[in-house]
């Protein structure tokens, strides 16, 4: 199918159902919403016919960000739609207009004016926007989020006031980074959008008031685990059964503490090492991405160039090659 009333400029491609009739308008934006955010079964919330939509997309790296407006609809993702079409990353939406409610995980929300809320595409989901809404969205790559809040999994339908502090200079940085005049794979790009993900996590953080532990022992063994982990990242022997047997728990305690975080100790451990592998490629000093790789316990450099590249956005040499 043409799309309607297409706009492109370099940085945004904007889509309209006002040119299309009436009766064709939720069919098409069904198609736009599968393909631009993640396949569900999606329902006008009235009459079809009265249905209207429009969104202005745009990529910040490996970011998306939309701003979005349509008459009242709902959405769900069921386990077999998950299984049928695979997608592996978070959403954040900030409404501008209207309410929501999401059901994610045994969490019900109600998103309200100027609130933000995650979903995550690759668990079950139901959303209900009864009436005309609108915001922004951020659709975020797993690897990306858990990177920076690894706990993301257990924020999800979870309502965010954009009234905090936290919340209000978020939106403004929404609201800017739309209107951005630059190339979507370019390094201003990458940048921000990892500057935005990284405000979401502080956001979602201070806001929400989650907690690494939920009793002074748990939070003790979580730290002592952190400590020996970050003291070993070189070592690229490291399993969880070294982990169990240095730090002196089960391996079930260990995968408690860890959880309460929403990540396990492996996925802790490799978020790690690819932090640091950052920090030293962006360190200035006299590297060859295949040691910083080693330094930082990666023995297949394939397989850290992957990894980078799901993280950060962009390969390990071209960081590099930059002058810093």
């Amino acid at each position: 199918m043409t799309l309607p009333l297409t706009t492109q400029t370099r940085s945004l491609t904007t889509i309209d159902s006002a040119a299309l009739p009436a009766r064709d308008r939720f069919a098409f934006w069904d198609s736009v919403i599968s393909d631009h955010f993640c396949p569900a079964s999606n329902r006008p919330a009235s009459d079809p016919l009265a249905f209207r939509a429009r969104i202005a997309m745009r990529s910040l790296g490996s970011i998306g960000l939309s701003d979005l407006g349509t008459a009242g609809m709902s959405s769900s993702r069921s386990r077999t739609a998950i299984r049928r079409t695979p997608l592996d990353c978070f959403f954040v939406s900030c409404l501008s207009a209207g309410e929501a409610r999401i059901e994610q995980g045994g969490r019900r929300g109600l998103q309200k004016t100027g609130d933000f809320i995650m979903y995550d595409s690759a668990q079950p989901f139901e959303i209900e926007m009864v009436s005309d809404y609108a915001g922004k969205w951020l659709r975020v790559p797993r690897s990306v989020m858990l990177n920076r809040m690894p706990h993301a999994e257990a924020m999800t339908a979870r309502p965010l006031s954009g009234a905090s502090p936290m919340g209000r200079m978020l939106t403004l940085m929404l609201t800017e980074a739309q209107d951005l005049d630059v190339g979507p794979e370019s390094p201003a790009a990458q940048r921000v959008g990892l500057s935005l993900v990284d405000l979401l996590a502080a956001a979602f953080d201070s806001g929400t008031g989650m907690v690494s532990a939920d009793n002074a022992r748990h939070a003790a063994l979580l730290d002592k685990a952190k400590s020996w982990i970050l003291a070993h990242l070189e070592d690229p022997e490291i399993d969880s059964e070294a982990m169990v047997r240095q730090i002196g728990v089960s391996r079930r305690t260990l995968n408690r503490i860890f959880a309460l975080e929403g990540t396990t100790p492996i996925r802790w451990m490799w978020h790690q090492r690819l932090n640091r592998a950052h920090e030293l490629l962006v360190s200035g000093g006299e590297y060859r991405v295949s040691d910083v790789a080693l330094k930082c316990g990666f023995s297949d450099f394939s397989h850290f160039a992957r990894a980078f590249k799901a993280a950060f956005g962009v390969m390990p040499k071209t960081l590099l090659a930059r002058p810093h």
